[in-house]
């Protein structure tokens, strides 16, 4: 074998090498963030959840501040949760989707106990399922991210 047939297979060799490395690293490097993006996904989700059930929470802790509350604050701070909620039941375990799920029909039945009249004694009713939703949900979230 000549010295520049063996220069030129050496070469050749070293080319192949190196793609199949770079290949290799390649996979591996979006394997690994595509299994950290999936991990995080939940959190973003749990997060995103939890601000928006405080948002409503804060602006109707009881019936007499929600009375208070405007209308279109409170349709807007349930929209909210809808929207967080949409998170969760695509990135969440079971029963954080039925926790969120509990907190998210009784946000959405608020905005209807304020209008056209305040009914401060129907409202007594989804405010409390609300709260005890919300708060199981917060309690849920570490453990399911754990």
């Amino acid at each position: 074998m000549s010295s520049d047939l063996a220069l030129a297979l050496i070469g050749a060799g070293g080319v192949i090498a190196g793609g199949v490395v770079g290949a290799v690293s390649g996979v591996w490097g979006t394997a690994v963030s595509d299994r950290l993006a999936r991990a995080e996904r939940p959190r973003q989700a749990y997060e995103r959840f939890i601000i928006a059930t405080d948002k409503l929470h804060r602006l109707c802790p009881d019936p007499d501040k929600a009375a208070s509350a405007k209308t279109a604050d409170v349709i807007q701070d349930s929209d909210l949760i809808q929207d967080a909620y949409v998170a969760v039941l695509l990135a969440g375990p079971r029963q954080a989707r039925v926790t969120a799920d509990k907190a998210r029909e009784a946000a959405l039945a608020i905005p209807g106990h304020l209008s056209p009249q305040v009914d401060k004694a129907a409202l007594a009713e989804p405010i409390k399922t609300f709260s005890n939703a919300r708060d199981a949900f917060i309690k849920l979230a570490p453990r399911k991210l754990h």
